[in-house]
C-alpha cells in the first residue's frame, strides 16, 4: 500500500503555499487592525488581556482555514488541487487550523461571555457565507465581494470589545462601523489606482475620480452624523484625515502615474496603523 509521505515535495513550491496560506495582504490588514483597536478601546484588565490572545487566535486560525477550504470547493479557483499531493497537502493545513480555532475557541468560550458576543459571531459567519455566493458571480461584482468580506473582518472589532468588557453595548457596535468605514475607504482607493492604470482613456479615468470623491464625501457625512449624535468622540474624526486627505489629493494628480502595488500596499499599511493609533486614543481620551 502506498504511503503518504511529505507530499510537498511533489507540489510545485510556487503553488505550496498559495494553497494553503491567505494571499491578501489587504484582508490580513483589515482583520488584524480591526481586532486591535477592538481590544484596545475595551482593555481594563490583565485577564481581559489573556481573553484577547485566544480570540486573536482563533480569528487568524479561522481566517487562515478559509483558504484552503476555499480552493478546494471552488470550481473556478486558480489553486484548486490539481494531484493527490495538493488534495493532502490542503486537507492537512485545513485541519490544523480548524484544530487550532476549536482549541482556541473553547478555551475562550469556557468562560463567561455575553450573549451579544455570540450574535456578533453568527452575523459575521452569515455575511460571510453571502460574500462566498457573491463571489460565485465572477469578477463583476468582485468589489462588492469584497466590501462584504470587509464588513465580516470588521466584526471582530466588536467581537474584542466585548471580550475586553464582558458585555455587549453602543461601543462594541461603533467600532464594527468606524472599522469598517476606513477598510471600505481603502479598498475603493486600491481599487480606484487599479482601474486608473487600466483605463484606456481620460473619460473612463475622469468617471473612476468623481466615483471615488463622492465615496469619500458620504464616508465624511457618515462619520459627521456619528459624531454629531455622540457615537464617536470628536477626536476619532482625525483618524480619517490622512485617509480621506489623500483621496481629495488623488483626483488632482496628473495621469499618467504607473502604478507600483508594492509602494501602494505598503502606504496603506501605514495608514491603517495610524488610523489605528488615532481611533484608540481618541476612544481612551474621550469626547
Amino acid at each position: 500500500m502506498a504511503t503518504w509521505t511529505a507530499p510537498w515535495r511533489d507540489i510545485h513550491p510556487v503553488r505550496r503555499w498559495a494553497l494553503v496560506w491567505p494571499r491578501e495582504h489587504g484582508a490580513w490588514g483589515i482583520l488584524l487592525v480591526s481586532l486591535l483597536t477592538g481590544a484596545a478601546v475595551g482593555a481594563s484588565s490583565a485577564s481581559a488581556l489573556a481573553r484577547e490572545g485566544w480570540l486573536l487566535t482563533a480569528a487568524v486560525a479561522v481566517f487562515c482555514a478559509r483558504t484552503p477550504v476555499e480552493n478546494a470547493l471552488s470550481p473556478d479557483s486558480p489553486f484548486r488541487p490539481r494531484t493527490t499531493s495538493e488534495l493532502y497537502w490542503i486537507a492537512l493545513f485545513a485541519a490544523a487550523f480548524s484544530a487550532i480555532a476549536g482549541v482556541a475557541l473553547g478555551v475562550l468560550l469556557a468562560g463567561e461571555m455575553p450573549a451579544g458576543f455570540y450574535v456578533v459571531g453568527l452575523v459575521a459567519a452569515g455575511i460571510f457565507g453571502v460574500q462566498a455566493v457573491i463571489k460565485r458571480s465572477g469578477r463583476r461584482l468582485r468589489l462588492l465581494a469584497q466590501l462584504t468580506g470587509a464588513l465580516g473582518l470588521t466584526a471582530t472589532a466588536a467581537m474584542a470589545c466585548c471580550v475586553a468588557t464582558g458585555r455587549t453595548d453602543r461601543l462594541a457596535l461603533v467600532l464594527w462601523a468606524t472599522n469598517w468605514l476606513f477598510a471600505t475607504n481603502q479598498i475603493l482607493y486600491v481599487q480606484h489606482r487599479i482601474h486608473e492604470s487600466r483605463a484606456g482613456n481620460h473619460k473612463k479615468k475622469l468617471v473612476g475620480k468623481q466615483f471615488f470623491l463622492i465615496s469619500e464625501i458620504l464616508t465624511a457625512a457618515c462619520l459627521g452624523a456619528f459624531w454629531r449624535i455622540g457615537l464617536i468622540p470628536a477626536g476619532s474624526l482625525i483618524a480619517f484625515v490622512p485617509a480621506l486627505m489623500r483621496g481629495v489629493i488623488l483626483p488632482l494628480l496628473p495621469d499618467g502615474r504607473p502604478l507600483e502595488i508594492r509602494r501602494l500596499g505598503k502606504g496603506e499599511l501605514t495608514h491603517a496603523l495610524i488610523f489605528a493609533v488615532l481611533l484608540i486614543l481618541s476612544f481612551k481620551i474621550g469626547p
